[in-house]
């Protein structure tokens, strides 16, 4: 499902909705979101370390037995390809630049609107502009320049 504005002040009531829902949170909420955040981020650097240490050990192995890489290295190097992909269809600094532009032309200021509105017009749970990827920032751009004032 995607989310359709068909004016200005249908996107503005939606960010004055938002706006009430974040102003009834509470700091416990805010600080569940943040542990989570902690946790998913500890969780990627302990994969990226084991992927790491599993391509390393497979080298190891296979250099000193001098025999064809194994499953294990092949997989290892497969993870380690995907993880390098991941990044590079990361959203560009440029697109992160004009997401901002657009949201301070809309006046939508609080970081917390904000990725609420994205995750909205994405359909998936935003956490961080960090994790969009190309593609992410593309349709949300558009979505945000269908309602940003000429």
């Amino acid at each position: 499902m995607q989310l359709v504005f068909n004016s200005l002040e249908e996107l503005l009531s939606f960010v004055k909705t938002i706006t009430a829902q974040k102003q009834s949170q509470t700091t416990q909420t805010q600080s569940v979101s943040q542990k989570l955040s902690q946790k998913a981020s500890q969780q990627t650097t302990q994969t990226n370390q084991t992927t790491q240490q599993k391509a390393s050990s497979q080298a190891q192995q296979n250099s000193q037995v001098n025999t064809k890489p194994t499953q294990p290295t092949q997989q290892a190097t497969k993870e380690a390809s995907q993880k390098q992909t991941e990044a590079s269809d990361k959203a560009t600094d440029k697109q992160l630049k004009l997401i901002f532009i657009m949201f301070k032309k809309l006046d939508i200021q609080d970081r917390e609107i904000r990725l609420a509105t994205a995750s909205k017009i994405l359909n998936k749970k935003i956490t961080s502009f960090n994790t969009l990827t190309k593609s992410d920032a593309t349709k949300l751009i558009k979505a945000l320049s269908e309602k940003v004032p000429a």
